[in-house]
């Protein structure tokens, strides 16, 4: 928890990525074997398309 100084009240801290260390070295693992086959999706693309696709999975639904 946190306590602010100014305002005196508590607040909550949210963590977010991996649960647990394992977790997180077996997604390493498995990234680092796809980028060493090359089978890791690479995206060079015009802005307006990347935006296209960002809009569609974030703003639209």
């Amino acid at each position: 928890m946190c306590l602010s100084i100014l305002t005196a009240y508590t607040r909550k801290k949210t963590k977010s990525g991996f649960i647990t260390k394992t977790e997180a070295n077996r997604w390493a693992v498995e990234i680092e074997s796809q980028r060493n086959n090359s089978t890791l999706p690479t995206k060079d693309g015009i802005i307006s398309e990347m935006f296209k696709e960002w809009y569609l999975v974030f703003k639209e639904p």
